[in-house]
């Protein structure tokens, strides 16, 4: 371990809730303090970090082909458009970002807003189902 490493080790373990032994066990774990003091193996880690790889992989992945698949699909605009047509992408993405930030701030993520919504039309179908139900004769 480097003297670094090791005084960053030292200084957090220091730290008034645990001792040295507390923090990194002999088993080639570590305790984490915002988990309430839960012991996680290395390799547990390791596989978190190699899931979260893989999603930002994809993520990626899934961008690119998109913005290539739009560049492919959108024919080229005439001379006369395209100077109103910067103006109208200039407009649009400074909305795009002012939104982002937005959403970014208040930790609203997409993930969760399709989760919602998938929710709410699975609740709407089984409304529709047993109002259908309740009709026959």
């Amino acid at each position: 371990m480097t003297a670094a490493a090791n005084d960053t080790t030292t200084s957090i373990a220091e730290r008034p809730r645990f001792r040295g032994g507390d923090f990194i066990s002999e088993s080639g774990g570590v305790i984490i303090p915002e988990t309430g003091g839960d012991f996680i193996g290395i390799g547990k880690l390791g596989r978190q970090f190699d899931m979260l790889d893989e999603d930002v992989a994809i993520l990626g992945e899934t961008l690119s082909l998109f913005v290539q698949f739009w560049l492919t699909m959108t024919p080229p605009l005439s001379d006369s458009a395209k100077q109103s047509a910067r103006i109208k992408g200039n407009e649009r993405f400074e909305g795009f970002m002012q939104t982002l930030g937005k959403r970014l701030a208040s930790g609203d993520r997409f993930l969760k807003e399709l989760s919602r919504d998938m929710d709410s039309l699975h609740d709407l179908s089984s409304q529709g189902q047993s109002e259908a139900g309740g009709n026959q004769l």
